[in-house]
């Protein structure tokens, strides 16, 4: 279509096309800056630049101004998922923080639980251990009484034999002595 209309154009304006040829070349000049063709120049133009006006218009600006339309759509979409995506990981995030809290309160609850469940359980092994340690302690104790009386008791007997082994390995003579003889000596030495 446009092919026609160009031709169609350039058929109508070659009708002063040869006598301006001709003219231009009687005065030695360029037809273009004659006064005489100012009016053809000026009406060519104004159908040149309506036609590009309309051509442009119809053509151009639906097109461009449709792509503006969708660009403005996408846009306005992307910034509404932006909007939401950000207002969703601001809910996400409160949420992390509040369940991070939470569970850091439980984490502390626990452990402060179980070191006092820990700490209960050491005393009562630590006191169950004084027990038994005193226990021992009072039986040792009464063993080394009883131990301490029987010695008192066998003292003077162990003492002669203790002596009759001592006068075995010194002289090699074996001899027995006699618990009275050793209660008189120690009477008379005191």
């Amino acid at each position: 279509m446009f092919k026609y209309i160009t031709l169609t154009l350039t058929l109508v304006g070659t009708n002063n096309f040869p006598s301006a040829c001709l003219s231009a070349e009687s005065s030695g000049g360029m037809p273009q800056l004659n006064p005489s063709y100012f009016s053809s120049q000026i009406f060519w133009l104004i159908i040149f630049f309506c036609f590009v006006f309309f051509f442009i218009n119809s053509f151009f600006f639906p097109k461009l101004s449709k792509i503006r339309e969708n660009r403005e759509k996408v846009i306005d979409e992307c910034l509404a998922e932006a909007k939401r995506i950000h207002k969703e990981i601001e809910e996400l995030s409160f949420e992390m923080e509040k369940n991070l809290k939470e569970a850091k309160e439980i984490f502390d609850k626990n452990i402060k639980s179980e070191f006092e469940n820990n700490k209960k359980s050491f005393e009562k092994e630590v006191d169950s251990l004084n027990e038994m340690y005193d226990k021992k302690k009072l039986e040792l104790n009464d063993q080394i009484l009883i131990i301490k009386k029987k010695l008192s008791q066998d003292m003077d007997k162990l003492a002669v034999e203790l002596s009759d082994q001592i006068y075995n390995k010194v002289m090699n003579e074996k001899i027995t002595g006699n618990i009275s003889e050793l209660k008189k000596m120690t009477r008379g030495n005191s």
